[in-house]
């Protein structure tokens, strides 16, 4: 299994930052309406051929980024006929450069990056919204969306066995990035087209260790 992270600041005045990967060999899933852990071990990163591992830097057009924290062995969630896949959360620090701190409106991020992919299995139209999720981290911040500014969300509607993979970033306003511990990942249940559920809100626990 071969991951590798590209952190790219350029894209409409340097605003998006891409996570890219190939698929992740997990198969294992959680019930949906449970809060959902990743596996226990000694180190949340398991595959050592990420670009940055953890403890390092990155430099981009961007600006230098650190990466503090990472779970790259998140378990896969059903949610109905949806399937989520996490490459990859962790938790980094960026100085940024001063066109991309002029766009953001800052000159330094603490944030988590979350890398996610979603696939309809069905052949029906869904309505889930996996890219806005809440974020609540173990510092006791609560972040109700992601960053726009810093990558291009995809839509909430999935056409029948549609797959959408993205990137998305929660700015800490409270937290450095290397102390939190664990974030959830609150979602609300996908619906078909008569806004009807089709499966389980969702509250999926990450931990995040170096």
């Amino acid at each position: 299994m071969k991951k590798l992270v590209v952190l790219s600041m350029t894209a409409m005045l340097a605003a998006s930052m891409m996570a890219c990967s190939n698929d992740n060999s997990a198969t294992d899933t959680k019930e949906p309406s449970q809060q959902t852990e990743s596996p226990k071990s000694p180190s949340k990163q398991t595959d050592p051929d990420w670009i940055t591992p953890v403890g390092e830097t990155i430099s981009t057009e961007g600006g230098d980024f650190t990466f503090h924290t990472r779970n790259d062995q998140v378990e896969p969630v059903e949610a109905g006929s949806l399937t989520l896949d996490f490459d990859q959360v962790a938790g980094i620090s960026g100085v940024l450069s001063p066109e991309f701190a002029e766009h953001v409106g800052q000159d330094k991020l603490e944030y988590i990056q979350v890398d996610i992919q979603v696939t309809n299995t069905s052949k029906d139209p869904i309505n889930f919204d996996a890219y806005q999720a809440t974020l609540i981290t173990s510092t006791g911040e609560e972040i109700a969306a992601p960053n726009p500014k810093l990558g291009e969300l995809p839509e909430g509607k999935f056409a029948g066995e549609e797959k959408k993979q993205a990137s998305v970033f929660y700015v800490l306003e409270k937290s450095k990035a290397e102390d939190v511990e664990w974030v959830r990942l609150v979602m609300k249940a996908p619906t078909n087209e008569s806004n009807e559920k089709v499966g389980e809100d969702l509250d999926i626990k990450v931990e995040l260790k170096g």
